[in-house]
């Protein structure tokens, strides 16, 4: 069953609750401006977040307006594109979850597709989780699989998956 929509652009978000989609929207987009913060507050759009300054402004914002916001927590266990580096990721949560009118909705990170690699990478997101739970923090979904893994590595189903490049039909076979 699908709970969650994941976007690229949060003008995708605000198209697809414009259409009345009332799935809970994950933007991945990284946001510029007071007034984008203000909309995933207001459109209750979960946002994705790996910086301090990101978090805390998403913060202001909710807090201003008397509102919950949502995030998910993006941790980088290796790939190093986006995220917060996972030995640094337990005070990050830490952080993040103490900041007023936030909420954490899950975390997940990104795979490398190669097998050695990914092992590492699934060891290292289950010790953030652990040492965050540790801590009395709730995480709430965890997703690391997307297309590739969903189909090869059922290890790292965890919560949920992200099936967005299976749709346009492109798998890397290993």
């Amino acid at each position: 069953e699908i709970e969650r929509i994941l976007v690229v652009k949060l003008r995708e978000a605000l198209k697809l609750r414009a259409a009345g989609i009332g799935l809970e929207i994950v933007n991945m987009n990284p946001l510029f401006t007071r007034s984008s913060y203000k909309t995933v507050a207001e459109k209750v759009i979960t946002h994705l977040v790996y910086t301090e300054d990101a978090a805390r402004k998403l913060s202001e914002v909710a807090s201003s307006k008397g509102v919950k916001a949502h995030d998910f927590v993006k941790i980088d266990t290796g790939l190093r594109r986006v995220g917060v580096k996972s030995d640094e990721a337990a005070n990050f949560l830490e952080t993040v979850s103490g900041l007023p009118g936030l909420e954490i909705d899950g975390i997940f990170s990104t795979l490398n597709q190669n097998d050695e690699q990914d092992k590492t990478q699934l060891k290292r997101f289950l010790e953030v989780e652990e040492e965050a739970r540790k801590r009395g923090i709730e995480l709430g979904m965890r997703s690391l699989a997307s297309s590739n893994a969903i189909i090869y590595k059922p290890e790292t189903h965890l919560d949920a998956v992200r099936s967005g490049c299976s749709f346009t039909g492109y798998i890397q076979l290993p």
